[in-house]
């Protein structure tokens, strides 16, 4: 509700970002006293230019007004000592005005302002959030191939590479632009490089890819979804006479054991190389496996 009547109030500046207009809203929502007479003007504007979400209301609108509404009832907890209360609203429909408008709500300007400082990694959270929710129901190889970008856009925050999109036909030249390297890739899945195109791979060689990311980040998502997989899979393996194992047999025999894929800034002495122009330098490795063999070089790149 705020949000809406300060955008409309106090547009955003030609020249200022989008965290620093956020900033400015959010300084001035907790500023305003619950008497303020502002409030009246606000609700006048949510009324006479929000109103329900039954009318004609855009998605955009929807999202500022339910962030509006939750703030003002999270900051009431946030007086009780010891009590904050964070939440996130977005929108998962492909309008892309209403996905800018998604955001967190909290109680108090203090985790705004934290938020609002840890902005990359807020955001990536929050895509991980808006996948995990957007997905749900999806065949397994297509939840895989939303969570795979935002695994690896989350693993390249570290070495400032700030984009929507992975540009995975030159991920290497990236690789050696900012000199990181990947490692633990898993046996048989087709390495990263020109040709690499993670929408034809395989449900199990994405399974490797992003199961072990899953299986840390969120792991009791990852054990529902594993025994959901076991429980069906031996009901039909029983109606076909084909099972004698357990569930608990069948949750092992599903479980992905490969370690989880790393990106890792080089080591010094390879840095060192490459400013030499060494010609050590094009053996150095910019994708090893699990078992520390080589896969590629910078020669290959």
């Amino acid at each position: 509700m705020h949000q809406g009547w300060y955008k409309g109030k106090y547009p955003r500046e030609t020249d200022e970002e989008l965290s620093d207009w956020r900033k400015r809203q959010c300084d001035h929502y907790y500023s305003l006293e619950d008497s303020d007479p502002l409030w009246d003007d606000i609700q006048a504007h949510y009324d006479g230019h929000l109103g329900s979400a039954s009318n004609n209301q855009s998605h955009a609108s929807i999202v500022m007004s339910t962030r509006d509404a939750l703030a003002k009832c999270f900051a009431a907890y946030s007086h009780l000592e010891g009590i904050e209360v964070i939440g996130c609203v977005f929108d998962s429909t492909p309008d892309e005005v209403a996905q800018q408008a998604s955001g967190y709500v909290t109680g108090t300007s203090t985790f705004m302002d934290v938020i609002n400082e840890c902005q990359v990694d807020a955001q990536l959270v929050l895509d991980w959030i808006i996948t995990a929710a957007k997905y749900p129901g999806e065949a397994p190889q297509d939840c895989y191939q939303h969570i795979w970008p935002v695994m690896v856009l989350e693993k390249l925050e570290q070495f400032s590479y700030k984009t929507k999109f992975v540009q995975w036909q030159k991920l290497l030249n990236i690789a050696y632009q900012n000199k990181f390297q990947f490692e633990l890739w898993p046996d048989k899945v087709p390495l990263v490089g020109p040709d690499f195109n993670y929408h034809t791979l395989s449900a199990q060689h994405l399974k490797l890819l992003v199961m072990p990311y899953i299986k840390r980040r969120a792991l009791q998502y990852y054990d529902t979804k594993l025994k959901t997989e076991a429980e069906n899979l031996l009901k039909l393996r029983c109606k076909q006479g084909q099972s004698e194992k357990t569930l608990d047999d069948v949750i092992n025999e599903l479980d992905v054991a490969v370690s989880e894929i790393d990106i890792v800034p080089w080591p010094k002495d390879h840095i060192k190389q490459c400013e030499k122009d060494n010609p050590k330098m094009f053996d150095i490795p910019l994708v090893t496996s699990a078992s520390n063999i080589v896969l590629w070089k910078l020669m290959d790149s």
